[in-house]
């Protein structure tokens, strides 16, 4: 059985005086700044009652009115994002159930990831968090500590999360501290096993209270990773498979790899990929009327059907023009995200 549709209130959290890129909110990415997009994403998500931005920064609140948004300006001494959403959530008019904290600096993010997470709480037994993973395609991303790693059960619940390699991965006849690149060479299919997490979350209401009420736990301090706090307090973290390729903006270098990929498609090159097969299937319902007036009498110039042809002729034009975007849609986002296809 499934529980009643959830409220759902998403938040992003901006702060300015970020340690290594100072203003990233407001950064320019294309035609707008990084949290513009971040909003504009959560917004179109069809489960989330309202997106607020939550700064305690005046030159980000009166940026970010000026597109639209709802902003609430919270208290500057808050430890971290999660408190600054918790204040919103708690003076929030709509009573939410589910809280979702959206990275300010994900402009990846699609509103289709984060109508999947309020869904999760639908379903029973529900669960306390719930976040999203995505693929891990590199050796250097898998070394990398500030990609966070996660491991899971059968059903998807986390178990772990670790700036470090997980699981350990030891072959048959390898040693018990292996050269994991070298592991990898020889074995390059096993880097499927390994996962990123991404580090957007969606929470029960009183799930949110109750951890923001905690001191930090021994795990969570030893690796820097606040979900740790939530595992070891015996929560369950529902982890879904996310549909968008997470590139994080921690340094410049990491907005002009983002800037590339809207560059090359408005909506994400991913989502543009997923909407060739629909042109195709114009295609199709082109060449299907074109046979059917080729074997018709309608528009006969003596013995040629011209309205055939013209439409024929179309749909040839209409394919070749999709199938050289799906090559440079696949040239970009392989360049661009490390060879996912």
């Amino acid at each position: 059985w499934k529980q009643r549709m959830q409220r759902a209130l998403g938040v992003i959290p901006a702060r300015f005086a970020s340690t290594r890129f100072r203003g990233k909110p407001l950064a320019p990415l294309g035609d707008r700044t990084m949290i513009e997009h971040v909003w504009r994403r959560a917004r179109s998500a069809e489960r989330l009652e309202a997106v607020i931005v939550a700064t305690d920064d005046t030159r980000i609140a009166d940026h970010c009115r000026e597109f639209g948004a709802d902003v609430r300006m919270t208290a500057a001494d808050h430890p971290s994002g999660t408190d600054r959403v918790a204040e919103v959530a708690r003076t929030w008019d709509g009573a939410a159930d589910v809280v979702v904290n959206l990275q300010g600096d994900e402009p990846l993010v699609t509103g289709t990831a984060l109508d999947r997470l309020v869904a999760s709480f639908e379903d029973a037994p529900r669960p306390h968090l719930a976040t999203l993973s995505e693929p891990i395609d590199s050796v250097d991303a898998l070394l990398d500590p500030n990609v966070v790693k996660v491991v899971t059960a059968a059903d998807g619940r986390a178990l772990y999360f670790s700036r470090s390699p997980i699981p350990f991965l030891r072959m048959p006849g390898a040693a018990t501290t292996p050269d994991l690149r070298a592991v990898l060479a020889d074995h390059p299919d096993e880097i499927a096993r390994f996962r990123k997490h991404q580090g957007i979350y969606a929470y029960r209401r009183d799930v949110l209270e109750q951890l923001t009420s905690m001191p930090p736990s021994a795990l969570e301090r030893a690796e820097s990773l606040e979900q740790l706090r939530a595992l070891e307090a015996g929560l369950e973290i529902r982890v879904l498979s996310s549909d968008f390729r997470s590139i994080g903006v921690d340094t410049p270098a990491d907005l002009e790899r983002v800037a590339a990929l809207l560059a090359a498609n408005p909506v994400t090159v991913f989502g543009a990929m997923v909407r060739v097969p629909l042109e195709y299937a114009a295609v199709c319902v082109c060449l299907l009327a074109a046979f059917a007036l080729e074997h018709g009498t309608l528009y006969m110039v003596g013995d040629i059907p011209i309205l055939s042809h013209v439409v024929g002729a179309f749909a040839y034009l209409y394919c070749l023009m999709v199938e050289m975007r799906m090559i440079g849609l696949l040239y970009v986002y392989r360049k661009e995200t490390l060879g996912w296809f």
